[in-house]
């Protein structure tokens, strides 16, 4: 029975991030995009996709690949109209030279609870980004987030 409940989480959590789906962050006229696929996550400064609106060569991949493999970071976005990408778990690497979007690293794991205790229930122009889709939007709405994050439609 234990195998069984195991296997039943372990499918929900896969299927929770479907294969090269696109999500659209937006904020005051910014677009991330955010692209899924078998552990690893891409994200764009822009809007694009595999059709009219070819990805940019620069962006910020995650990996999170096993069975303890958890993509987790928040979005911020700048009134310069830069965006910031703090990691919280897992692997990131940022590619390209464009600082328009850039990944941001709190070196000491207290500086980070600082800040995430500073925006809790006021993100405005902070989102949650994570690997379980579900949590992602529920912990966004709680905290009264103001991105407005475009999902694709789950059949």
């Amino acid at each position: 029975m234990r195998n069984l409940i195991s296997l039943l989480l372990i499918m929900l959590v896969l299927a929770s991030c479907s294969d090269n789906e696109f999500i659209y962050y937006e904020y005051k006229g910014v677009t991330v995009t955010r692209q899924d696929g078998n552990g690893e996550s891409y994200f764009y400064y822009g809007r694009c996709d595999d059709n009219e609106n070819p990805c940019p060569e620069d962006y910020i991949k995650a990996e999170y690949y096993g069975f303890d493999g958890v993509m987790h970071a928040y979005l911020v976005f700048q009134e310069d109209k830069r965006v910031k990408l703090v990691r919280v778990a897992d692997n990131y690497e940022k590619k390209g030279k464009d600082s328009s979007l850039y990944l941001f690293d709190y070196r000491a794991g207290y500086k980070l609870s600082t800040w995430l205790d500073s925006i809790e229930g006021n993100y405005d122009n902070v989102a949650q980004v994570y690997y379980a889709r579900d949590v992602e939007k529920t912990t966004n709405a709680e905290n009264f987030s103001r991105v407005n994050a475009s999902y694709p439609i789950q059949n």
